[in-house]
Order: structure tokens, then C-alpha cells, then sequence
């Protein structure tokens, strides 16, 4: 398994989890930055293929944002 292989497969489990990037990462090999370098990674190999997604109670929009996972209750019409 190269490298990419290894890493995206734990940025998928990680999405999969819905717990914490910190909790997650806690006795991995790797630090926080290498694990963000990877998840942005694979957010760029996912651009060209999907658009607003959703992985598990958050949406990918293609930002490439490092927040918590957020859920939406619902849409609030008339605020912008």
C-alpha cells in the first residue's frame, strides 16, 4: 500500500468516525499537520469528482476549510 493509499484510507476513517480530528489522531504515527496535509489532499483528489457531498453530519462544498464537522438544523428563509 503506497503512501497516498495509506493515508487517504485514514482521512476516510477519520470522516467515517465522527469523533474528533484530535481524538482520532491520538496514538496515530502522525502529527496533526501531516494528517492535514493528507486530508487536504484528498479533498483536492474528491474536487473533480463530487460536489456537496455529504460525509456523515457535514457537507462538502470543495472548501477547503479545518473546522469541526457542523449540522444544519434547517434553512432560516429571508436571512442572508
Amino acid at each position: 500500500m503506497s503512501l497516498q493509499e495509506k493515508m487517504f484510507s485514514a482521512v476516510e476513517m477519520w470522516l467515517a468516525s465522527g469523533i474528533s480530528k484530535l481524538d482520532f489522531l491520538a496514538g496515530k504515527e502522525y502529527s496533526v499537520a501531516k494528517f492535514n496535509y493528507w486530508l487536504a489532499k484528498w479533498k483536492a483528489s474528491q474536487a473533480n469528482e463530487t460536489a456537496g457531498v455529504i460525509y456523515g453530519d457535514w457537507v462538502d462544498l470543495n472548501y477547503f476549510l479545518y473546522f469541526q464537522p457542523v449540522q444544519f438544523k434547517g434553512i432560516l428563509h429571508g436571512h442572508v
